[in-house]
């Protein structure tokens, strides 16, 4: 089974910060999935890019693609748009339980526009 995590941030993309979310969403895969392959990948918040990859990674048959970064409310915060162009039904639900939890640490989660969704269903 193939996993993939993208991070999107221009500063990690660039040098200029480490990536800390990537890794720590690859570990709670493999802590879920310890035989499934998991790939990585930092990309800069270019939303042609974001949609490509995720894009590539189903057409790999990845059974997830997580993404991670760029949902907020800044200019370059594109990913929810990508995803979109990308999935064919949303699941809101996920959404709202991403950021659920995610307030239960940071008051600052509710401003997330992070997207779920489905690509391709035709398996389900």
């Amino acid at each position: 089974m193939l996993l993939a995590v993208l991070t999107i941030s221009d500063r990690c993309s660039q040098g200029m910060m480490t990536d800390t979310a990537g890794p720590a969403v690859v570990a709670l895969l493999r802590q879920q999935w310890p035989e499934a392959e998991v790939w990585t990948s930092l990309l800069a918040d270019d939303e042609d890019a974001i949609a490509a990859s995720i894009e590539q990674l189903c057409a790999r048959d990845a059974a997830l693609v997580l993404t991670v970064g760029g949902t907020g409310l800044g200019p370059r915060d594109r990913t929810p748009e990508a995803t979109r162009r990308v999935i064919d039904r949303e699941a809101p639900g996920l959404a709202e339980a991403m950021r659920f939890r995610g307030a239960e640490r940071n008051r600052f989660a509710w401003l997330s526009r992070g997207v779920a969704g489905l690509r391709d269903a035709r398996s389900f």
